[in-house]
């Protein structure tokens, strides 16, 4: 699959967010970790072509990731992800869905699951990144 040429993007919040609907199925949404040149495509490139021949793929660049808007976040990071993830679920009509989150991703789904347990289903996270305060400012001095 070439997904570089598949997506579209959705206003969530009056802010550009990318992303990818690929396949038939159970809506599984595949949230990307953090990290320089990180993107949904990047990311699950490899799994797209085995589990879009199952499942509907929805693959989101994070705010501040990929081809999604990338103005300054302010406020809580994880809120501010988990509330793009519900808007584009709105935006596409998913009223639940099973999530894939790795690192930053997995903290992101965390986050929704805690602000909107009803749509969430089953999800497979990996390094969720869940150990910083909601009230932690990025980047963190040990990052800099």
């Amino acid at each position: 699959m070439n997904t570089s040429t598949n997506g579209r993007t959705v206003h969530v919040g009056g802010k550009p967010l990318h992303f990818m609907d690929v396949g038939k199925g159970d809506p599984v949404v595949l949230i990307h970790g953090g990290g320089p040149g990180a993107s949904g495509a990047s990311n699950y490139r490899r799994n797209i072509d085995a589990l879009s021949s199952r499942y509907r793929l929805v693959i989101p660049d994070l705010p501040g990731y990929g081809q999604s808007d990338k103005s300054r976040i302010t406020g809580p990071r994880y809120a501010a992800y988990a509330n793009a993830m519900l808007g584009l679920l709105d935006e596409l009509g998913i009223k639940r869905a099973h999530f894939v989150g790795n690192s930053l991703g997995g903290g992101a789904a965390l986050k929704l699951a805690l602000k909107t347990p009803e749509v969430w289903a089953k999800s497979l996270l990996w390094g969720p990144a869940a150990w910083a305060s909601p009230k932690t400012r990025f980047p963190t001095r040990g990052a800099k």
